[in-house]
């Protein structure tokens, strides 16, 4: 399984924060599970260097681009987004939270590939976008 480092050696290249924590399963070119442990020091520096109007939505939507990159990375896959359907984002989060985040992926054809993302938190769906990358 991957650890910390690997997380950080994959998503180095694509972003100077870090926020996924922990990939607990995977299957190539199907699914990815990831965790990100909220904490205290992410609130702060979100809040002071992102200049966003929420950090939590920041925290959210990057949290889930980065279980996303990881998928596409660990599976050989091309990182060309070239869709997403966000739907609504429940912010309230806070630290101590563990954000679940599942990719997962609905339909493949030559070129496209469509992907579901569902950041969790408590067991409740929180962020739901419909995420399609090009293969081609």
């Amino acid at each position: 399984m991957y650890k910390y480092n690997d997380i950080i050696n994959i998503l180095s290249p694509h972003t100077s924060n870090i926020l996924v924590d922990k990939i607990l399963y995977f299957e190539h070119g199907q699914y990815i599970y990831a965790l990100k442990n909220v904490t205290i020091a992410d609130m702060a520096f979100l809040r002071k260097d992102t200049k966003l109007y929420s950090s939590n939505l920041f925290l959210v939507i990057e949290s889930l681009y980065q279980a996303i990159m990881l998928f596409c990375e660990i599976s050989n896959l091309p990182k060309e987004i070239i869709n997403v359907n966000m739907g609504a984002i429940d912010t309230s989060i806070q630290p101590g939270d563990t954000i679940c985040i599942e990719i997962t992926v609905i339909e493949k054809s030559d070129r496209f590939m469509k992907l579901e993302g569902k950041s969790m938190k408590d067991g409740q769906i929180i962020f739901n976008p419909n995420i399609t990358i090009k293969l081609i």
